[in-house]
């Protein structure tokens, strides 16, 4: 029996510990595998016109990128015994996702909720893009409430609404 493929796609940011915790427990469920997924906006690693100076930046950020992806997925991969693989990639944040997407066809992707912002701009959010992009299961993972690994799951749901489904898991605490 093959394993399902699990996306994360994260930020790496605050949250971004918890929504790779609930991909996890989904994993542990339904025995998956997972990969992890970020996309860094070249326009924020590269802060100068000079071509030399962009590849310079290019070269750091893709290293520190790397760095900040492995501190993030060592202690959890290793907390809870399961491999994760990773990738990254610096450009267009939406166009990346897209041609990840089409690529390596996951399965599942799992999505961290957003924090509500002060200012809304508009385009800001991936969610409805990788709505609009992925015809399969997507869990938008609530950073409050974690589907932990290894825990006992109370209650599954599943519900297909306008086409997309949605899934909520209660766990007993």
């Amino acid at each position: 029996m093959r394993k399902y493929k699990i996306t994360v796609l994260t930020d790496l940011e605050r949250d971004a510990g918890a929504t790779l915790k609930s991909a996890i427990g989904l994993a542990k469920i339904i025995d998956g595998e997972i990969e992890v997924f970020s996309v860094e906006k070249a326009s924020e690693i590269v802060h100068s016109e000079n071509q030399l100076s962009a590849m310079r930046s290019i070269n750091s950020g893709h290293n520190s990128f790397r760095k900040k992806m492995k501190n993030l997925i060592a202690p959890i991969s290793e907390q809870y015994d399961i491999r994760i693989d990773s990738s990254f990639s610096i450009g267009n944040i939406k166009g990346e996702i897209g041609q990840y997407i089409d690529t390596k066809k996951p399965d599942i992707i799992v999505l961290g909720k957003r924090r509500e912002k002060v200012l809304k701009f508009v385009g800001d959010s991936i969610i409805p893009f990788v709505l609009n992009k992925f015809k399969g299961v997507i869990l938008i993972a609530n950073n409050n409430s974690v589907i932990e690994p290894n825990k006992e799951i109370v209650l599954g749901v599943c519900l297909i609404i306008w086409g997309q489904i949605s899934i909520w898991i209660l766990q007993k605490t």
